[in-house]
């Protein structure tokens, strides 16, 4: 984008941005419109072609570990499987064979979205990572689309 600004250093591109209307202020201390943009690595303002920013994989990185920092209260979690399917937490518990999948079920105080207990018990109701991700972030399971299995 295009702003008043003024190069710190050449090498990396850095900024001082002018930020608000002031034009003439911003002229009279030596910034030019120049384009730049702001890092999302540092935050900090570059020249648009020398700016640090974040690959994609860095990106998908960084919001999966967002997502799995999620927890859910096991209220919050029988709730919505029993809007969405019908199943009692008494239904859900006893589908679990793992007796060490099963501690963990039973005695959680909180359910958190990186645990790899959500994704089995998840598949074993038939629900997809994109739905767990969408319970977590939103406290309820996403409405079927016509035509799509309710209760798998």
């Amino acid at each position: 984008m295009i702003k008043y600004a003024k190069v710190i250093n050449n090498e990396t591109g850095l900024c001082e941005v002018g930020l608000g209307t002031n034009n003439s202020f911003y002229s009279s201390i030596g910034m030019t419109m120049l384009n730049v943009a702001q890092s999302d690595i540092d935050g900090g303002w570059y020249l648009a072609e020398k700016c640090p920013m974040k690959t994609e994989d860095e990106k998908a990185i960084e919001k999966r570990q967002r997502l799995d920092l999620l927890s859910l209260t096991k209220r919050e979690v029988f709730l919505a499987l029993f809007k969405d399917k019908g199943i009692t937490p008494e239904q859900l518990k006893s589908q679990i064979t793992n007796p060490e999948a099963l501690i963990e079920f039973e005695y959680a105080n909180d359910y958190f979205r990186g645990n790899p207990l959500i994704n089995q018990i998840g598949a074993l109701l038939g629900y997809t990572a994109d739905d767990l991700d969408y319970l977590f972030k939103n406290k309820k399971l996403p409405i079927k689309e016509e035509g799509e299995a309710q209760n798998a």
